[in-house]
């Protein structure tokens, strides 16, 4: 199993307590010599750079729920400002453009560090679109959009925001009902990544238990967690979230 996971793109292996438990794992039991940990290194940044240059040529089916949303929101006021947590080099930005009903708002793409200074300096960055490294230095976030991104990040909170948003958009969330929330690890080719899987009532209670309510919730076919060894931890599906603060 572990042979399989160090040489096949877009596996999972293991059940861990933490971040650190699951990196130690890596370097107990890997045999090469020289690995990435994350994102954020440039042979990622590369890698997310091509891999964002193929996909934006078609919208994915997991857009479409944030775009339906995102619309509905932007339709209730304008000059809204957006943070889109992990959107790399603004493939949903530059997607959401081809369905908007109008452009009166401001994106930022939180990202890792590596991903960042490579798009600043390929001329990524507008008047509408901006690229930044640390969301709490951020002094007002509308809407966050956070699609396939916030499971790898160790520690991420709403509550480090300034001001929170008045609108969370989740998608692609590893939610499951039968276990507790715990670390998994995924080969990403150019790093190993741990990620968290959520256990799904503790994150919803989570968000609501700091002034959110949840408006809807959808199921995404295309993303899984497959864990082997662990069928009840795997996630089959992913899963779509939208809250909304309660004023």
């Amino acid at each position: 199993m572990i042979d399989k996971f160090y040489n096949t793109h877009g596996s999972f292996y293991g059940k861990f307590r933490n971040f650190h438990e699951a990196t130690s794992f890596l370097k107990q039991t890997s045999s090469k010599k020289d690995y990435n940990i994350g994102y954020n290194n440039k042979v990622s940044a590369l890698r997310v750079y091509q891999r964002c240059k193929e996909i934006s040529k078609n919208t994915s089916p997991t857009e479409y729920p944030l775009f339906l949303w995102l619309n509905k929101i932007l339709q209730t006021e304008k000059e809204l400002s957006i943070l889109d947590v992990g959107g790399a080099f603004g493939l949903h930005y530059y997607n959401f453009i081809k369905y908007a009903l109008h452009y009166k708002f401001h994106w930022t793409i939180y990202d890792v560090e590596s991903i960042v200074d490579y798009a600043n300096m390929n001329g990524y960055k507008t008047e509408q679109l901006n690229f930044i490294n640390n969301y709490r230095e951020i002094d007002k976030i509308d809407i966050l959009i956070a699609s396939g991104s916030i499971q790898y990040i160790e520690e991420f909170s709403i509550n480090d925001f300034k001001n929170k948003p008045r609108h969370l958009l989740f998608e692609r969330l590893p939610l499951n009902e039968k276990c507790e929330t715990f670390v998994t690890l995924q080969n990403a080719t150019s790093s190993f990544n741990p990620q968290y899987v959520y256990n799904k009532n503790e994150f919803i209670s989570t968000i609501k238990n700091i002034g959110y309510e949840l408006v809807e919730e959808w199921k995404n076919y295309y993303d899984s967690c497959r864990i082997p060894e662990y069928p009840n931890e795997s996630c089959y599906t992913y899963t779509g979230l939208y809250f909304r603060a309660i004023v």
